[in-house]
């Protein structure tokens, strides 16, 4: 679960902003997306069906917009779904699946709040060292 701090910081980056865009400019123009999202959710539902690894997470979920969701759920013992923020559509949508499992993780590492507090502060004036 991300702290107060975090949600702030992601907020600030324009995180939350960015993730609502995708799925507008998604919604307002489906059809530029259709030959990426068949691809990927092509792509990942052939290795599922080749490879059958009964555990599948998809890191950076997001939207699942180019993910064989259903498939997915299907054919795994456990679908885990790994982002920094799920959007509560998202939540809402697969809270009956029982192998649908919700890992809230920053996959940076921490870097992407690192790079925010670096920045932040240089908009302050303060200088940093880039290890020189």
């Amino acid at each position: 679960m991300l702290s107060k701090s975090q949600k702030n910081k992601l907020r600030k980056m324009g995180y939350f902003a960015d993730q609502q865009g995708i799925m507008k400019r998604f919604l307002h123009d489906p059809g530029a997306w259709e030959s990426h999202l068949a691809n990927s959710s092509r792509y990942i539902l052939n290795f599922v069906l080749k490879n059958r690894p009964g555990k599948v997470a998809i890191l950076g979920s997001g939207w699942l917009l180019d993910v064989p969701l259903e498939e997915l759920v299907a054919f795994s013992s456990e679908l885990f779904l790994i982002d920094i923020h799920h959007p509560r559509q998202i939540r809402h949508k697969l809270r009956n699946y029982s192998n649908v499992v919700f890992l809230d993780y920053e996959l940076t590492g921490g870097a992407a709040y690192e790079i925010y507090d670096m920045v932040k502060g240089a908009n302050n004036g303060i200088r940093r060292d880039c290890g020189k």
